[in-house]
């Protein structure tokens, strides 16, 4: 599925000190990285490069979940901040369900 940038965080006087940037002109976050699938993970988002043809990311997994016997982990390469409220809420809810599941 597809998040959207919501721009009233980053266009605010007070931004958090992070590590991902915004650039306001492309509409796009800067640093976000791909992230390489072991064993049985789900890929929960992909990379959608602004510039699909150059993008060597673009397609590329930037959310995973994995369920092992002993433990479940999720991996984000970029800050829920960033995205729609609604959708950073309904992501964090699916995720609390999920770990919180007997799956």
């Amino acid at each position: 599925s597809y998040t959207s940038v919501d721009t009233t965080y980053l266009y605010g006087n007070n931004p958090p000190v992070m590590t991902h940037f915004y650039f306001p002109f492309s509409h796009a976050l800067r640093c976000v990285d791909y992230i390489t699938r072991i064993g049985h993970s789900d890929v929960l988002y992909t990379f959608n490069s602004i510039y699909p043809d150059t993008s060597r990311f673009n397609g590329f997994p930037v959310a995973l979940r994995n369920n092992t016997v002993t433990y479940k982990t999720a991996c984000f390469t970029f800050p829920l901040y960033f995205i729609q409220t609604d959708q950073a809420v309904a992501v964090t809810q699916r995720m609390l369900e999920w770990f919180f599941s007997n799956q």
